[in-house]
């Protein structure tokens, strides 16, 4: 799949224009509701362009917020939030190409940096059409200490969901880019991840740099029978190979390009939710040396897709091609 430049049709796909009571999520101005045969999804382009609901045949794929309210107090755990860095920087630092870089150190209690900085950046909707939309985000060093252009393109087809993530590097020196995404899944029942090892970690919720077998718990995850309700946490090496990049949870496959190289799991106990997030690294990837890099003007495209996992019809690119 490959990153596609944007049309330049007139935005037609339905806004909100105001919270929707007792249809579905809460749906706040702004928030742009797509629509294409059993599917439809709702994305919130100035909050980072979250997806806040999907659904087929108007069940609910993702968790979502029934109110603003639940929304705000936990804004990782509904949807498809954008982390970019991913998960944890250690003690809000990193160094770069000789440079050293400060991050919100928004985790106090363990002096880390979490879930990056564009989760609640404000978008700005490029092109749209009643199942796609693309929204970009500028970041000119104000967010981010590199420039860099973040274009989202979202679209719904017969099959499903499918975004693609470009990001650039707008700025005159190299730049450095780990991202995930938060994706959190509502109710599946039994899910099945393709993770390999377990990043050992510290108390701070960091890795020590050691790789370890995986218990019975998270074996049961690699065999399909991850349990609901029940506590998971860690982070993971996927699996070699396109095996690695496809998930299947509950009734829905989960496939992530090859850009991803690690998965992160997380729920709480007796809630029937589970996060199964793609990162493109390891947590806390900005402080190693291998972390990877963009030059001046290069680009790197990062695409997921959520399917019906009885059917494994391609979903359409982008461009609809």
């Amino acid at each position: 799949m490959n990153c596609h430049a944007g049309q330049n049709s007139h935005k037609n796909a339905r806004k909100s224009e105001a919270p929707v009571p007792g249809d579905g999520p809460f749906f706040e101005p702004f928030t742009w509701l797509l629509s294409r045969g059993a599917w439809t999804a709702a994305i919130h382009p100035e909050r980072g362009a979250q997806v806040l609901s999907l659904r087929y045949n108007g069940r609910p794929v993702l968790r979502e917020p029934d109110a603003l309210a639940a929304l705000d107090a936990e804004p990782m755990l509904y949807g498809i939030p954008f982390l970019f860095p991913p998960n944890r920087v250690a003690d809000g630092r990193f160094v770069f190409d000789g440079k050293s870089y400060e991050l919100p150190l928004n985790e106090p209690a363990r002096n880390n940096h979490i879930h990056g900085l564009f989760a609640g950046a404000v978008f700005t909707v490029a092109e749209s059409g009643p199942s796609h939309l693309t929204t970009k985000l500028e970041n000119t060093g104000e967010a981010f200490s590199f420039p860099c252009r973040v274009i989202m393109r979202d679209r719904l087809g017969e099959d499903g969901f499918c975004r693609e993530t470009e990001i650039e590097n707008t700025g005159t020196t190299d730049m450095p880019v780990e991202m995930g995404f938060h994706t959190t899944f509502a109710a599946p029942g039994a899910f099945q991840v393709p993770i390999d090892q377990r990043w050992e970690t510290d108390e701070r919720f960091l890795p020590t740099g050691r790789l370890v077998s995986l218990d019975s718990k998270e074996q049961d995850i690699v065999a399909g029978c991850g349990p609901r309700g029940s506590r998971v946490s860690g982070f993971y090496t996927a699996q070699a190979g396109s095996v690695g990049r496809l998930a299947r949870i509950g009734a829905f496959y989960y496939q992530v390009s090859e850009e991803f190289t690690d998965w992160v799991l997380f729920s709480r106990d007796g809630e029937s939710w589970v996060c199964v997030e793609p990162q493109s690294g390891p947590v806390n990837q900005l402080n190693h040396p291998e972390c990877r890099r963009l030059a001046p003007g290069e680009k790197i495209c990062f695409w997921q897709r959520i399917s019906l996992a009885d059917r494994k019809a391609a979903l359409p690119t982008i461009d609809g091609k």
